[in-house]
């Protein structure tokens, strides 16, 4: 959705439920630029082991840009514990014609404790940071072999 106003100022609005969204642009009428960034981790990676893989889902759209220029982007994918101490980071560097949808897949470290934990990714762009994130659940071994045993009988 966008709003225009006398002068010309495009405001833009995004909204998706259940996913972590920040809308920025803000167009001026003369080409400035913005991000739209959206994380999501689907929902059947959101118990997991300690020692597995899960997917997070990253769709990033330019705003003010050509159609015909790819814009490099630089993404950080953080992992914070509960009280958001980071466990680590990832940074790449993806090319946008645009916009983009990626999904990386991010392998859980094994000496990890039980409970929930948050993937952050910030995408930066000519000066233009934005952040989202998700939250998963690492289960332990009780819980995982409960949730299996639910499942089949």
């Amino acid at each position: 959705w966008y709003l225009k106003n006398k002068k010309g100022i495009t405001l833009f609005f995004w909204l998706f439920l259940f996913t972590s969204v920040f809308v920025v642009g803000i167009n001026m009428g003369g080409g400035e630029q913005g991000l739209i960034l959206t994380v999501n981790i689907p929902s059947n990676y959101k118990e997991v082991s300690s020692d597995e893989v899960i997917l997070v889902n990253t769709e990033i759209i330019v705003l003010g840009e050509k159609q015909e220029k790819i814009t490099d982007i630089i993404f950080e994918y953080s992992l914070l514990d509960r009280e958001g101490k980071i466990i680590f980071k990832i940074l790449e560097t993806k090319a946008v014609l645009l916009r983009a949808n990626f999904i990386k897949e991010i392998e859980i470290p094994k000496d990890l404790e039980s409970g929930i934990y948050t993937i952050t990714v910030k995408a930066t762009y000519n000066g233009i940071n934005r952040t989202a994130s998700d939250t998963f659940e690492i289960i332990g071994l009780l819980k995982k072999i409960n949730h299996w045993w639910n499942f089949f009988f």
